[in-house]
C-alpha cells in the first residue's frame, strides 16, 4: 500500500512540474485544427473559381506519350502529346501559351529519354511569336 501512495503522489507531483508544457501542446493543437478548418471552408477570392459551361462534343481525340522496353531491350518512345504540341506550334499566328510542370532537361543517370524540352524550346524561338510559359507557378515571357 505504502509503494502505492507514493506512485500516485509522485505522479501527482510530475504533473505539476510542468502545466504550461501540457497547456501548450494542447493549445498548439487546437490552433491547427482551427487554422485547418478555416482553410477548407474560406471562400476563394474573386476571379479566381470559375466554372465553364457543359460543352458537348461528337469526336474526342486521347493523345498519349508512352515510354517502354521493345522486344529487344530497347526503350520505344511513342509521342503523340508531342508531336501535336509541335504541331500546334507551327499552326500558331499571333502567340503560344504553354502550362508545363517541368520544362527542363534534366535526367537520372543512366536513364535515356527523348530532348523534348530542348526540342520544344528550339520550335518556339524559331517560331519567333509571343510565347508565355507558364512552369511551376512563375509566369516567363519570351
Amino acid at each position: 500500500m505504502v509503494s502505492l501512495r507514493r506512485q500516485s503522489s509522485d505522479r501527482k507531483s510530475s504533473r505539476g512540474k510542468f502545466p504550461y508544457i501540457r497547456t501548450g501542446i494542447v493549445l498548439l493543437v487546437l490552433w491547427l485544427i482551427a487554422v485547418m478548418l478555416y482553410q477548407t471552408y474560406k471562400p476563394l477570392p474573386t476571379g479566381i473559381s470559375y466554372e465553364s459551361p457543359e460543352y458537348r462534343v461528337d469526336q474526342v481525340e486521347f493523345l498519349h506519350d508512352l515510354t517502354y522496353p521493345s522486344s529487344d531491350g530497347q526503350m520505344e518512345h511513342e509521342q503523340q502529346i508531342f508531336q501535336r504540341m509541335m504541331q500546334i506550334v507551327e499552326e500558331a499566328e499571333q502567340f503560344v501559351l504553354v502550362d508545363m510542370f517541368l520544362f527542363n532537361n534534366y535526367q537520372h543517370k543512366g536513364q535515356n529519354f527523348p530532348p523534348v524540352s530542348t526540342e520544344f524550346t528550339k520550335a518556339l524561338v524559331a517560331k519567333k511569336i509571343n510565347i508565355l510559359i507558364w512552369t511551376s507557378g512563375l509566369l516567363q515571357m519570351k
